[in-house]
């Protein structure tokens, strides 16, 4: 049987179309405990690595040994020294921060304000905020004529609900506030500016969380933005970027929701994993001295299949694969970890956490191999000491610079062609949520009626379904 090609799943994209979003939701078991810990660590390290564009994604795993903490770390790109500099720092500060407490605060689960000094969160915070402060700086977008129209539509929306009113002008002269300092550090670099600037956002973040006000505000964002305040935290931080055009401004009637969780994003990701370092459940973790690796930059070559000719218009899909073009794709990197976690166990015999954390929300290609694919092949096959991987849900995109790792390593060490069979399910997978997408895709829009739509929906399927069988052998 000849393996099918993931590659060209991931090459369906109208020429000038860099993604196709697939508006399916994969359900998928939620991880025990234990599990959900380590990935909110892996997330929240993999989050506060992130320095430069929004196209920068970090992906990280962990594995403890008797000796150290280890750090798998990768990017789309080489991972920049100072980057692994930084993350080192930061480890080293939360094992002293871990040892110390767990030394003062016997209790099962302390609160982060028994556990954790203000100084200690304080000087953490600053660490960390310097250098994610270019990816802050941009996240808080260019106010313009969008932002006055956006703000003016919710005044408008509160002028009879008195106490939202004024609950909503404190957080606007608050980001007035954040938008000063912001822009007085990125000129001036005064330490002194991002000490204060990290102090009102810890400020800002307990108005909207942990105040008495936190009440009055959610049901406002909820009146304001219905729908995002219902999704988890973490969802809520990690999709914010639906509401950015490319040039740093915001899209008309952007979600004031999203916007107020991607100022703070910083502050409860840096909240969120002191609070993990003082947790008894984790402090073996975080005792241990922690040891950065960076996973080597993995490149694979993909044959695209390209569109020659289309005699009709199909949103997303081309309808001919005749022409070919090779290129050299460098792997995602919660590809890159997910191959680097393969060899430790397969080849070297480690155990690694079989956690994988994003600093955003992965691709549907990414997350299906992993998350759906990999995981079915466990299941049907002898343990050799693998097991399904905990990762974050993803954003239902498919990406064009994309490749499948090359897993043809393993095949000696589990006595199968896991390359082969890990993609003939993704592919599965993937296969159909395309077909699902061309299904609800609207025609209707250019003047095509139902008949029509049948009949290129049909034509294409057939196409489709040709070129599937004769590039598999299935």
């Amino acid at each position: 049987m000849t393996a099918p090609f993931l590659e060209s799943y991931c090459y369906l994209s109208k020429p000038g179309h860099g993604t196709i979003t697939i508006l399916r939701e994969i359900p998928v078991a939620d991880p025990g405990p234990h599990e959900r810990q380590i990935l909110e660590i892996a997330n929240t390290l993999a989050f506060l690595c992130v320095q430069g564009p929004q196209s920068e994604v970090y992906a990280v795993a962990l594995r403890l040994t008797g000796e150290s903490l280890k750090i798998y770390i990768a990017e789309n790109n080489e991972v920049p020294e100072k980057t692994k500099d930084h993350l080192e720092n930061l480890l080293s500060k939360l094992s002293q921060i871990s040892v110390t407490t767990s030394q003062s605060v016997p209790r099962i689960s302390p609160d982060l304000e028994d556990a954790v000094t203000l100084s200690q969160e304080h000087e953490f915070g600053v660490m960390a905020l310097k250098h994610s402060f270019p990816s802050f700086f941009r996240s808080l977008t260019k106010r313009d004529h969008t932002w006055d129209t956006r703000i003016a539509q919710i005044r408008e929306q509160l002028v009879d609900e008195n106490e939202m009113a004024e609950t909503f002008e404190r957080i606007v002269r608050s980001l007035d506030i954040i938008y000063k300092f912001a822009e007085r550090y990125h000129d001036t670099k005064d330490e002194q500016t991002l000490s204060d600037l990290y102090e009102f956002l810890s400020l800002f973040d307990e108005l909207i969380r942990r105040s008495l006000a936190k009440q009055i505000i959610a049901t406002m964002l909820k009146k304001l933005d219905p729908g995002d305040n219902d999704a988890p935290l973490l969802a809520v931080e990690l999709k914010n970027e639906a509401d950015i055009n490319p040039d740093n401004t915001l899209q008309d009637g952007f979600s004031i929701t999203r916007f107020i969780y991607r100022i703070i994003a910083t502050v409860i990701h840096i909240r969120r994993l002191l609070l993990l370092a003082v947790s008894p459940r984790l402090v073996q973790i975080f005792r241990h001295p922690a040891v950065v690796q960076c996973c080597p930059l993995r490149k694979q070559t993909v044959t695209v299949y390209s569109d020659k000719s289309s005699d009709f218009e199909v949103p997303g899909l081309v309808s001919s694969f005749e022409n070919t073009t090779n290129l050299n794709v460098t792997l995602h990197a919660e590809l890159n970890v997910f191959q680097t976690l393969l060899e430790a166990a397969l080849i070297r015999g480690e155990h690694p956490y079989w956690v994988i954390g994003v600093s955003k929300l992965t691709c549907i290609s990414c997350y299906t191999l992993i998350r759906k694919a990999f995981p079915a092949v466990l299941g049907q096959h002898i343990d050799h000491g693998l097991a399904p991987i905990t990762l974050q849900d993803c954003h239902g995109k498919l990406y064009s610079s994309w490749a499948a790792p090359d897993l043809s390593f393993a095949e000696p060490y589990v006595q199968f062609d896991l390359n082969s069979e890990v993609r003939m399910r993704a592919e599965h997978f993937i296969r159909t949520s395309l077909l699902e997408y061309v299904q609800r895709s609207r025609f209707f829009e250019k003047g095509g009626g139902y008949e029509e739509l049948n009949t290129k929906l049909n034509e294409l399927r057939e196409r489709y379904r040709g070129v599937y069988k004769s590039r598999s052998g299935l």
